[in-house]
């Protein structure tokens, strides 16, 4: 029940831009965000859209990323198949795109803005 609850705040207490939905920030101010609408099933995985966005641009002056994921719900882990960079936040302007061939499945770390992106998705309801 108290997984429920916690959910429930998260998902109509964090603030959101557009359709993403914030997941966390951290200690430097870089900001989470993930596409709940657009969660989609296919066969035994989930895939999702994952928004980084900086508060200061990468060594190579990107200030954002999304990242395109399969998620593996019984183990919480994923593998990102495709990261689009952005010089703009919150994926703005046109973006570099990375195909992600041969992608390695991740765990996701306990308390992290992308496990519980991936707890959100994991839970949302069969269309």
């Amino acid at each position: 029940m108290k997984k429920i609850f916690l959910i429930f705040v998260l998902l109509f207490s964090l603030p959101s831009y557009a359709e993403w939905l914030k997941v966390g920030k951290s200690n430097n101010g870089d900001i989470y965000y993930f596409d709940y609408e657009k969660v989609k099933k296919h066969g035994e995985y989930i895939y999702i859209e994952y928004l980084s966005d900086l508060l200061k641009p990468d060594i190579d002056g990107y200030l954002s990323y999304k990242s395109y994921m399969q998620i593996d719900c019984n183990l919480y882990r994923y593998k990102i198949l495709r990261a689009n960079l952005y010089k703009e936040s919150m994926a703005g302007k046109e973006g570099y795109t990375i195909n992600m061939k041969n992608a390695e499945w991740t765990q996701s770390a306990p308390i992290t803005p992308i496990r519980l992106a991936l707890f959100t998705a994991c839970s949302k309801p069969s269309p």
